[in-house]
């Protein structure tokens, strides 16, 4: 069961990199390897869409990187509860081996922008913050102020990205109507297998959706986030004592935008304690996040976070050389 909030000594403080990615197996061995500091330890998931032998590179074969298992790799759907699941299950997976410290999510595209000294040393003077970004909804960063996601169920085919319904409830007219659109978008077979999926999710879309029991406002922010591992064991503890709360959230529209935000700022005990994210993201652009180059050093110089996303190989190459010869 939760324990309130640890303080940890300067010599035993543990970082545990919790790490979603489905691509770039060298740029996530060039992250591994940038982080491993001390007594990091790494929890990495691979998209079950993935090949899983293209990760089995010599530097990711060691006692401190753990993969969750084939076995238990999850169909990852853009919009989807899946992304959550596989966050939790790589949560799980530090607290079943009675880790103490920070936790931080990152994406394999993410990369640190500070050393790894400084990083240690931020956490190790943290005095048990979370850091998230959060903001109360409705909101107008999001389209439609983002209540739309919350207050309709959306149901997903995740075989193809983006292939979603969202509607009142079963027996509504926008539901057909949001049917019809997508059969003529996907094809009547596809059509049939979201009626599949929406059968799967009754009796909760039979309802118009309503707030979970006891949660006053919805909150969203960007998905990444660093918490002591104390904060971890609360959030496990609230969910096993809660499940309702995770069923509610499987018709959310982008929940892993959400989920994290709305439990913490709801229901945890110390919300002084909650702080700004610790990674830099640039939504300008025509296709946000932007993938960050070599313009973007100033940004990334001028910022207090720890970091950056989002990289790819190719394009940030020399941005990520620089960052490793300077560290900005």
């Amino acid at each position: 069961m939760y324990r309130g909030n640890a303080t940890y000594a300067t010599d035993t403080m543990q970082l545990n990199y919790v790490i979603l990615c489905h691509n770039n197996p060298q740029h996530l061995a060039r992250l591994v390897s940038r982080l491993n500091f001390k007594d990091a330890r790494f929890y990495i998931h691979v998209d079950k869409k993935a090949d899983i032998g293209l990760f089995q590179i010599a530097e990711l074969q060691n006692e401190r990187v753990k993969f969750i298992p084939d076995s238990s790799r999850v169909h990852i759907c853009w919009g989807h509860i899946s992304m959550v699941e596989a966050t939790l299950l790589c949560m799980e997976m530090v607290l079943k081996d009675n880790r103490s410290g920070y936790v931080a999510l990152l994406s394999g595209q993410d990369y640190p922008i500070k050393t790894p000294q400084h990083i240690n040393e931020f956490f190790e003077h943290d005095n048990e913050q979370v850091h998230i970004s959060k903001f109360k909804l409705p909101s107008p960063r999001w389209p439609g102020n983002g209540m739309k996601r919350v207050e309709k169920h959306s149901v997903f085919l995740p075989s193809i990205r983006g292939a979603v319904i969202t509607f009142d409830h079963l027996l509504s007219r926008e539901f057909r109507e949001e049917l019809a659109r997508f059969r003529k978008a996907y094809g009547t077979k596809s059509a049939l297998m979201l009626m599949v999926a929406c059968l799967g999710q009754i009796p909760q879309i039979l309802f118009k959706k309503e707030k979970y029991k006891g949660l006053k406002d919805y909150y969203g922010g960007d998905q990444w986030w660093a918490m002591p591992v104390s904060t971890v064991r609360f959030m496990f503890d609230f969910l096993q004592s809660n499940p309702g709360f995770y069923t509610h959230f499987k018709t959310v529209l982008v929940p892993d935008e959400i989920f994290f935000q709305t439990l913490l700022l709801n229901y945890y005990p110390f919300p002084e304690k909650i702080k700004e994210s610790l990674t830099f993201v640039d939504w300008s652009g025509p296709q946000p996040p932007k993938v960050l180059d070599i313009s973007s050093r100033n940004s990334l110089k001028s910022s207090n976070q720890l970091f950056a996303r989002k990289m790819a190989p190719e394009v940030s190459k020399e941005l990520l050389d620089l960052i490793d010869r300077e560290a900005l």
